[in-house]
């Protein structure tokens, strides 16, 4: 008998296969005690079922017509026959409605009608799942996706939508979903669910673990704890879980007993202290009630996080928040300080706020009461501690969110202003308690310190989620914020939790500091002076200024309106309000990125002890001291520089390579504070060279009144007090961004000024107007494709203003058709200037210019900006000169191409000189970059694909600013409509069948393969089988499925199999199509291109593979080609992959990956990964690629 599941039961098998066995298990009654459900999730179903009666009745005013199977008091097979009888009918909306087939069985939130063609006449019908979140989650999908199953056999064929209506405040029309973009994923979840239902057995009950497992999450969670588990060692992570388990050490008592000598790997391995963490949790509790701890002591020149110097200004602070599922605002809604006042008393103060706006006058409020405080004299050297990483996390938030306080939120953080006192616990003591939370803490308080201060929380609001649902309460009952003059009785349980919190902030600090002055051992260290990292003077930032001015000027307007016909009028700067809004927040654009390069400085600098920085990808741990020797100058003779060269192990996915090849890298010796230049770095073999002047090495010493301590280590002397044996390392940041906000504000003064000084390219470009002209253009192509650079030429001198994109998918021959372009219009006398973001890509172009010019008898001058002194030797050979950036306005009148990166094309003296400002590669340039040189050029050509590599962006940004050019003048679609750009629609490289999938997964169908190119082949010198016993194919698409487990970063059975194609293809022979005739050729390195995600796996695979192919990760490779493209997936499954599946399967990633063969391309990877949980939206999409080419392309 075939077993019928729910929707709601595959959902959950989706993100938990231990949920999954438990709800089997439970199948059969044998589960002895569900936990009731708390407080919160009854609130939540509460709220849930209200969300659903808002959309009925929201259905009610528009006056569809509605039936409500779950009202009608019918057998469940009855309510299945009458939702198919009301579809007949054709009824609007029917809730609840009743849906079955062969396996699944399910009532749908919703069942919409609409206008579309099925078996039920000229309507159908897709489903609704109406939740409360005010995200989008997997689970919902799944459900939907079961939905739009289940009505395939009443429709006669899957819907093609579903729709979400989620709370926050959204519109049914907010999230509409296309069931293509997830069906091959629920198609494998279906499969891999069956099979899992057809060998459940019951009497072989898995592992328990915690983590997210829907509704059995709190049984489980009971579980662990009735078991004892080893999970409850604070501290614990599922890999030392998983060797303890290996060791049948399998609860928290017996790992307090183990011996560890036996497995220990090092003498840093982190079992060591998670066993001293689990003996503190077994101790008994003291005498007092109060619970066990243990001191840790301090080693000698140990390097860990100071506290401040206490100050008579310090304040204690703590903030609630809440979100309202409904409205899906997040509010911080209280914030709440302790205090010394003047007479030394512990004071309390709080700031509420009940709405947005409130929350902004409260987050100001309390700024400028600090700032206000610390301008006493007597308080400068105050500090502001927290308990967690919430606070500070919170104030970067609404720093981002409200203008006007991101000068002072942005020098409290980088001043150290704010002190997280939970990574000072941690390291210094071992807490007899499953966690490190405050609530925990308090717990080993001393009487002497909770009686002083009458320390007891109340049994009203004791914790973070009843201070919600108590604020919640509130809010529903309507009663006003103040009654008879005092604050409402359920707001003050609230703010006496806060009070409290506050307080207990206050006693930890004091008995950290009291503890440390008794027991000078006590691994906590006391900072004697107040360090002040280099850049942290209080700046304003100008721009944030003018940003607020241009948001001014549109008087107030709703930030959160998307009102189209609002949005699309003119302001007095004479662009769109969208785009104004745009404007202002691309002005912030720089600060916000450089701002996130500087918290990730400090988060570095603040970790409680080194070990936190082992394998951080911008840190350098335990480096050891190899040499010292002084630099040489370019006449081999010693200089005053010295050179320091360090060992250290490998980094796992570290970025500090990639960056030092990128330009300058400079790093911190985390011990000294000492911050010096890399001259060279290699994460293979472990490296990185130093180097310190004189000059910069006494100046250390002078502000750090530190003297001269040198000994000699191998004929050289070393000043090991600054340069360690054996140290750490944390990158400082690079800012180039800061002479473009330089001449940015000078730009942007102008603009606040005298509005039509604003750029009309800029202005075109930032309202982004449908042009009928360039549909007109498209529909010349489409008749004359051979002609396309002459079409091109000739609408952009028919334009005197205007904006252009060419969309160039892979092997469309992007950079000859823009290089033809520029040639086209330089003959007829335009002069255009070419810009990226890379030399290399401004060097390609300029190249191919020249070679177009030359094919057709036209003499250019072309230039290029370069302030190196040794101009490239492609440069020479191709007559193009090079220029000091300094000197282009001097050159500029006899010049017809000139090419140089933003930093050359945004002065002054340049404005409105090109007639075409040229962007290659725009998918990877931000608008911001583009913004400073936009007065360069009338006429602006965006030159791209968005949907290759795209720019690295990583901050927040509104209203799309953090877009690149070409995403944001796309409106972030998959192909370029046709009235703002041309589409390249006809891949010259790939074999068809490739361009099939490239063209289905990444381009809406809407690239076509060159037939011709169907010849493309590879010809084995011996026939090669799939690990599925079938022959690999000549050409197309093959996903290679192997099976591993727990592999990360590198896998050694993918790199085994690539070995074992690459052993077969060596000496084959490929057929490609050229130049309109076949060549037949042998397979050699440079044929074979293998692409991984990790730094890691790329060097295994080089190891392995010994110069038998082109190795690298795909930011490599984008441009190149070759007869085959390997793509080694790596990780076993989305758990294991670092970074995510967002980063391993990223779309553009994947899509540079498989289209670099010509012939053949072969995806590598682990069956498991088909079907790992996913989080979010965008992770089921990228999973869905895989399982479409899969399902496609695997089963040969």
């Amino acid at each position: 008998m075939t077993r019928i599941y729910s929707p709601t039961q595959l959902s959950l098998f989706s993100v938990s296969r231990l949920g999954a066995w438990w709800e089997e298990f439970d199948k059969a009654n044998r589960v002895l005690s569900f936990p009731e459900p708390t407080e919160l999730e009854k609130r939540l179903m509460l709220e849930g079922d209200n969300h659903e009666k808002m959309l009925m009745e929201k259905f009610r005013k528009e006056g569809k017509s509605i039936v409500d199977i779950g009202t009608l008091n019918l057998s469940t097979e009855d309510k299945f026959f009458k939702t198919i009888e009301f579809m007949k009918e054709g009824i609007d909306i029917i809730s609840q409605g009743a849906l079955k087939n062969k396996t699944i069985r399910g009532n749908a939130d919703f069942l919409y009608r609409v206008e579309q063609t099925s078996n039920l006449g000229d309507w159908s019908y897709e489903p609704i799942e109406c939740k409360l979140s005010s995200k989008s989650k997997t689970t919902f999908l799944i459900q939907a996706c079961c939905y739009c199953d289940l009505l395939e056999n009443i429709l006669g064929r899957k819907p093609k939508l579903f729709h979400l209506y989620l709370g926050g405040g959204s519109k049914l029309s907010d999230n509409i979903f296309k069931f293509s973009d997830f069906e091959d994923w629920y198609n494998q979840l279906k499969s891999q669910y069956k099979q899992f239902i057809d060998n459940f057995d019951p009497n072989r009950e898995p592992d328990i673990f915690p983590g997210n497992h829907g509704k059995w999450t709190t049984f489980i969670e009971n579980e662990l704890s009735r078991r004892k588990d080893l999970s409850l060692v604070a501290g614990m992570t599922k890999y030392q879980r998983n060797r303890l388990i290996e060791q049948s050490v399998n609860t928290i008592d017996q790992f307090a007993e183990y011996d560890l000598e036996k497995i220990l790997v090092s003498k840093e391995d982190p079992l060591i202290n998670l066993q001293k963490q689990a003996k503190a949790q077994v101790h008994p509790k003291n005498k007092d009630g109060t619970s066990y701890y243990e001191w840790i002591e301090i080693k000698e020149d140990e390097q860990i996080k100071s506290l401040p110097l206490p100050n008579k200004g310090d304040v204690w602070f703590d903030m609630e928040s809440c979100n309202n599922a409904i409205s899906g605002d997040k509010l911080e809604y209280l914030f709440g300080a302790s205090y010394k006042d003047k007479k030394d008393n512990l004071s309390f103060k709080a700031w509420w706020a009940h709405d947005p706006l409130q929350e902004e006058k409260s987050f100001k409020d309390w700024v400028k009461w600090i700032e206000d405080r610390r301008s006493i004299k007597e308080y400068k050297d105050m500090h502001i501690y927290h308990y967690g990483h919430y606070e500070k996390a919170a104030m970067r938030q609404l720093q981002e969110k409200y203008t006007g306080c991101s000068d002072q939120i942005d020098e409290w953080l980088r001043s150290g202003l704010l002190v997280d006192l939970l990574p000072i616990v941690k390291a210094s003591m071992y807490l007899g308690e499953e966690g490190y939370s405050i609530k925990n803490v308090e717990k080993i308080y001393p009487s002497k310190y909770t009686k002083k201060f009458n320390f007891k929380r109340s049994a009203d609001v004791s914790n973070a989620v009843e201070s919600i649902i108590e604020y919640e309460l509130w809010r529903e009952s309507g009663e006003k914020i103040f009654i008879d003059g005092e604050l409402n009785q359920k707001l003050k349980k609230i703010e006496e939790y806060n009070e409290i919190d506050c307080k207990s902030t206050y006693i930890l600090h004091q008995f950290l500091l009291d503890s440390k002055s008794e027991d000078p051992k006590i691994r906590i260290k006391i900072c004697e002076k107040k360090l002040i990292a280099e850049d942290t003077e209080k700046k304003k930032d100008e721009l944030s200024i003018i940003s607020d001015e241009f948001l001014k000027q549109l008087n107030h307007f709703n930030e959160s309106d998307s009102d189209n016909e609002i949005l699309n009028k003119l302001t007095s700067t004479g662009i769109k309000i969208r785009s104004q809004l745009v404007l202002s927040h691309l002005l912030k654009f720089h600060k916000k990125e450089s701002n996130l390069l500087w918290w990730a400085y400090f988060d570095r600098k603040n970790v409680s002890e080194t070990f936190e920085l082992k394998n951080e990808p911008e840190s350098i741990y335990n480096a050891k001291l190899i040499s010292s020797e002084k630099a040489l100058n370019k006449k081999q003779q010693k200089t005053s520089t010295t050179l320091y060269k360090y060992k250290f192990e490998t980094i796992e996915d570290s970025k500090l390579e990639t960056e030092f090849r990128k330009g300058k890298l400079r790093m911190e010796i985390f011990e000294t504070g000492i911050i010096l230049e890399v001259s060279d770095i290699n994460n293979n073999i472990g490296e990185i060279i130093l180097k310190c002047s004189k000059a910069k090495y006494e100046k250390y010493l002078s502000q750090n009144n530190k003297e001269k301590s040198l000994e000699v280590d191998k004929s050289n002397s070393i000043d090991f007090s600054v340069f360690p044996k054996n140290c750490s390392f944390i990158r400082y940041p690079e800012d180039p961004s800061f002479s473009l906000r330089e001449n940015l504000k000078q730009q942007a003064e102008q603009w606040i000024d005298n509005p039509d000084t604003i750029p009309l390219s800029l202005k075109n470009f930032l309202d982004k107007e449908p042009n009928n002209q360039i549909t007109e253009l498209n529909k010349l192509i489409k008749k004359d494709t051979k002609n396309i650079s002459t079409y091109i030429a000739e609408f952009i001198n028919s334009q005197k203003y205007t904006t252009l994109a060419i969309q160039g998918p892979p092997g469309t021959g992007k950079t000859t058709v823009t290089a033809n372009s520029i040639y086209k219009m330089a003959s007829s006398g335009l002069r255009i200037a070419v810009s990226s973001n890379s030399h290399a890509v401004i060097n390609n172009l300029l190249i191919k210019v020249r070679e177009s010019c030359d094919s057709h008898n036209f003499e250019a001058l072309i230039l290029k900006s370069e302030n190196r002194a040794k101009p490239d030797e492609d440069f020479l050979k191709k007559k193009i000169s090079t220029i000091p950036t300094k000197n282009i306005s001097e050159n500029i009148e006899d010049a017809n191409v000139i090419g140089g990166t933003v930093w050359a094309l945004s002065n002054l003296e340049l404005t409105e000189k090109f007639d075409v400002l040229v962007i290659d590669e725009a998918g990877q340039m931000s608008m911001a970059n583009l913004m400073v040189m936009a007065r360069c050029a009338k006429s602006i050509i965006l030159v791209g694909d968005q949907q290759q590599l795209s720019q690295p962006s990583q901050a927040k940004h509104n209203w799309g600013a953090g877009l690149s050019t070409l995403e944001y003048w796309l409106n972030q679609q998959k192909v370029v409509p046709d009235d703002l750009g041309i589409f390249l629609s006809k891949s010259w490289r790939m074999h068809p069948k490739i361009t099939e999938i490239v063209s289905d997964l990444f381009y809406e169908g809407k690239l076509n393969g060159f037939k011709e190119n169907g010849v493309n082949q590879i010809f084995w010198k011996n026939t090669f089988k799939s690990n599925n016993g079938k022959i690999i194919p000549n050409n197309g698409v093959h996903f290679e499925m192997v099976s591993h487990e727990g592999n990360s970063q590198e896998s050694q059975t993918e790199i085994e199999k690539i070995k074992e194609i690459i052993d077969f293809l060596i000496n084959s022979e490929f057929q490609y199509l050229s130049g309109g005739k076949i060549k037949k050729e042998k397979i050699t390195r440079n044929e074979i291109i293998v692409i991984a995600p990790y730094n890691k796996q790329v060097q295994k695979l080089q190891d392995c593979l010994n110069e038998k192919a082109k190795i690298s990760t795909v930011d490599k490779f984008q441009g190149r080609e070759a007869a085959v493209a390997i793509f080694s997936l790596t990780s076993s499954t989305g758990n294991d992959a670092p970074r995510g599946l967002n980063f391993l399967l990223e779309t553009n990633r994947l899509n540079v990956a498989i289209s670099r063969a010509k012939c053949l391309s072969i995806i590598v990877g682990s069956s498991s990964l088909l079907s790992s949980s996913v989080n979010s939206i965008n992770e089921a999409q990228l999973i869905n690629n895989i399982c479409k080419i899969y399902s496609e392309n695997g089963k040969v």
